[in-house]
């Protein structure tokens, strides 16, 4: 049974995804500075341990969005993917800034380091499709609404609860374990990898300040190392050696006959890792103060959490 939502007469910061990892960490971080935060999700976490306002709230329905928005000032949509259609009815209705979390498998990687400007890379991939929608529905109802809205760009995401990533669950529990990995493409290439706290961090500010208003910003992240480099690190905190499978496209291709999730993540994601894949956060630097956590120290708090849950 979902949890009545108790209308506030005061201004208020409401987190949507609060039960993944970033919309959890950003929770957290609200929660330390004080601030009065409602938490929203569908089904409630086990690990869930701040004293926030939780939620049970369906935001894919305009009611539940309307529900889970309102009186806020400001909204974060920490949804992957991205649940926008009636959060921005719901927005719109309150006179909420939007703060919405994606990623970068927009762009096109092959023209150097990424940034806000860097070209769309679409062709037939159904992410970035829905992305371009997304962006474009943003910026048509900011023109017709007014809607104040922000979207934060983060690079492949790693962090204590982070299961669906390249470096997810999977790779920090088969460290923990002594395990090989198993990656596509070329890990020898620089790739930029997101810490969800620091992703956090970065849309608190945003969401915020009066700087950041109607367009793209990319969240810091640390420096950008390989993939196989960041893999060291991984298996040397977790005190194993590290195993790594390689799959390369022709072995991805006949993968793919036998299994459709192969298929897609062959079409999605590969093209990320045959180039590097850098993203350049300096327009947020230049405007912002960052809090950017070194690789060490974030990934011992993520083989920390794994192993306890």
């Amino acid at each position: 049974m979902n949890k009545e939502i108790s209308i506030n007469t005061e201004k208020f910061s409401v987190v949507l995804g609060a039960s993944g990892s970033l919309g959890l960490s950003l929770v957290s971080h609200l929660v330390e500075k004080g601030e009065k935060v409602r938490a929203v999700t569908r089904t409630p976490a086990s690990y869930w341990n701040n004293p926030a306002e939780i939620v049970l709230a369906d935001i894919s329905t305009l009611s539940g969005a309307e529900k889970a928005c309102k009186d806020a000032s400001v909204v974060y949509n920490c949804v992957f993917p991205p649940e926008v259609e009636h959060v921005i009815k719901a927005c719109l209705n309150n006179r909420s800034k939007l703060i919405l979390a994606d990623c970068l498998s927009i762009y096109d990687c092959g023209s150097g380091p990424m940034n806000e400007n860097t070209p769309y890379l679409v062709n037939n991939r159904e992410t970035a499709k829905r992305r371009v929608l997304l962006e474009n529905l943003l910026i048509s109802t900011r023109k017709s609404h007014n809607l104040n809205f922000v979207i934060a760009r983060g690079s492949d995401m790693f962090g204590p609860g982070v299961i669906v990533s390249t470096m997810g669950s999977t790779i920090f529990r088969n460290a923990l374990a002594g395990r090989s990995s198993t990656l596509m493409g070329d890990i020898d290439l620089p790739h930029t990898y997101t810490y969800s706290k620091d992703f956090a961090y970065a849309m608190e500010q945003l969401g915020t300040s009066d700087k950041a208003t109607g367009g793209v910003w990319h969240v810091p992240s640390a420096p950008t190392l390989t993939t196989n480099q960041f893999l060291d690190l991984i298996y040397t905190q977790a005190g194993t050696l590290k195993k790594v499978r390689r799959l390369g496209k022709s072995t991805l291709n006949f993968m793919g006959i036998f299994n459709p999730q192969i298929r897609a993540a062959k079409r999605e994601k590969l093209y990320q890792f045959e180039k590097p894949f850098v993203s350049d956060h300096s327009k947020f630097s230049k405007t912002f103060t960052e809090n950017i956590t070194p690789h060490e120290i974030a990934i011992k708090e993520t083989l920390d959490w794994f192993s306890s849950y």
